[in-house]
């Protein structure tokens, strides 16, 4: 192609009157024009030549035109000599930028011309000269590396998505791409999640054993102090912590005495050093890019925001409410009103992106039962932890609670073992409650959360994994929705099964 490629004075070129396009952009002119002057004119133009040699231009007034703000030659090609891919290229860049063309029409068209270029003159390689890359396109058209890069992107999801090529507009179809890039990302996770489970010698989804069971949680769950059982972890490991310390609430002076729960004190530290001291522990041993939830009492918020950011973690001081129903606890009902909540804490370190964006900041359970609390009375119910769990947890998570008590971040944890495979650790120091938490994890969710007694079955030992018809499952329960945000695919379906049968 270069030995019939031409340049003249702009100026001498003759445009038509009788062209169709009249109307043209002139900021994308100007910009067009930057780029020449930067990178040069890189596709030509399409001429003629008349009788009295005079030039006449078929295609590139656009290029022309930024020629001559730009102060240099026009690059051309004559329409009787030129080769049929240099002719495609010229029709494909006059192509995009007419004003009607549709996104799908238009990404297309730039994704063909800058294979078409790379076929020319062979992929740009990092750290080498020459070859051809997005830069190369973006400077032909007049646009941004980036804004070409996208619409790249753009075109080869549609080729291969029939949902990206059928959105209507192209921010429609920016965000497909988007959630699919995103499911990818999850399913390779979860994949190296399996493998890597498969190297600790997990049990199977269906256990042959109680024991291979209770082994295996009980090498998840330490007994022993925090600050000594988190010497055994590396630092900058774990992506998500859940963290319920004992606080200074007058809960032993609130709850019932009485029953199968044993005493149970607050902590006595009211100038928090102790607790500021396991802070700075827990954020060393917290993965850049990673989160926190500290449920804590109201009364402290100040002082624990302040330590949390004395820790090096990020927080906007404002916390996740946990609305518990049906709890209404109270030392003076004629007085003062019944406890229904607690707050939790979020904060980061570093930058990880919310999975579950959006989600509110309320979080609505029921309260904990008699048959949750068993023998430990600040037990939460295991919904709260998978509705945290769910909110920052990617497939293959390492995730930590430094005072588990009954253990029911390792019961939600197992809950998600399906979908997420999470690599989660759990310590408490006192024995008596490692093993209602070994107890519990093994037990599994469905019988702590549906049974109101406190006998233990350990053989059931998690919820059955989800049908892979949606249309097996009692629409608006638990399993429904977890089905639901597991299935995005299947939600249209979802609905529309859901009007059938409701109306």
């Amino acid at each position: 192609m270069e030995q019939n490629l031409h340049k003249i004075d702009p100026a001498l070129v003759v445009v038509a009157p009788s062209r169709i396009r009249k109307d043209f952009d002139e900021a994308k002119i100007r910009k067009l024009a930057e780029s020449f002057k930067k990178y040069g004119q890189i596709s030509p133009g399409l001429c003629r030549r008349d009788g009295d040699d005079s030039i006449h231009l078929i295609a590139g007034e656009r290029r022309l035109r930024a020629c001559k703000l730009a102060n240099r030659d026009f690059s051309f090609v004559f329409s009787d000599d030129v080769d049929s891919i240099t002719l495609r290229e010229i029709e494909l860049e006059e192509n995009i930028q007419r004003e009607n063309l549709n996104w799908q029409e238009e990404v297309d068209a730039k994704h063909e011309l800058h294979a078409l270029k790379q076929d020319q003159h062979g992929v740009t390689q990092p750290g080498k000269t020459g070859g051809h890359g997005i830069k190369d396109t973006a400077a032909m058209l007049g646009e941004s590396p980036g804004n070409v890069a996208e619409d790249l992107e753009l075109a080869t999801y549609a080729e291969h998505f029939e949902e990206v090529a059928e959105a209507k507009k192209k921010t429609d179809a920016k965000k497909i791409v988007k959630r699919i890039k995103a499911e990818l990302k999850q399913k390779i996770k979860l994949q190296e999640a399996i493998i890597k489970e498969q190297d600790i010698e997990a049990p199977a989804d269906a256990p042959p054993t109680i024991e291979q069971q209770l082994l295996y949680f009980s090498k998840r769950i330490t007994c022993g102090r925090m600050e000594d059982a988190l010497s055994e972890f590396p630092d900058n490991h774990f992506k998500v912590v859940i963290w319920d310390p004992p606080w200074q609430v007058g809960l032993d002076k609130v709850r019932k005495k009485g029953g199968g729960t044993r005493d149970f004190k607050d902590g006595d530290d009211p100038e928090f050093e102790g607790f500021k001291i396991q802070l700075e522990q827990v954020s060393k041993k917290m993965a850049v890019g990673s989160h926190l939830y500290l449920f804590f009492g109201i009364v402290h918020y100040k002082i624990i925001y302040q330590l949390l950011r004395e820790a090096g973690l990020d927080t906007n001081g404002i916390p996740l409410i946990w609305y518990k129903q049906g709890s209404h606890v109270t030392r003076n009902p004629t007085i003062w009103p019944g406890r229904s909540y607690e707050p939790i804490a979020y904060a980061r370190k570093g930058a990880k992106n919310l999975v579950r964006q959006g989600a509110p900041d309320v979080i609505i359970s029921p309260m904990p039962t008699e048959s949750l609390k068993q023998s430990h009375p600040s037990a939460k119910h295991p919904d709260v932890m998978l509705d945290l769990l769910k909110r920052s947890c990617e497939p293959g998570d390492t995730v930590l609670d430094p005072m588990c008590g009954s253990g029911m971040t390792g019961v939600a944890a197992e809950v998600l073992r399906h979908t997420h495979k999470l690599d989660w650790h759990m310590i408490e120091m006192d024995d008596s409650f490692r093993t209602l938490a070994i107890t519990n994890v093994t037990q599994g969710y469905s019988k702590l959360v549906a049974f109101k007694t406190t006998a233990v079955n350990v053989a059931d030992y998690a919820p059955a994994p989800l049908p892979e018809d949606f249309r097996e499952l009692e629409i608006g329960t638990d399993r429904w929705r977890q089905f639901w945000e597991e299935n995005p695919d299947q939600q249209g379906d979802m609905l529309a099964w859901k009007k059938e049968r409701t109306g």
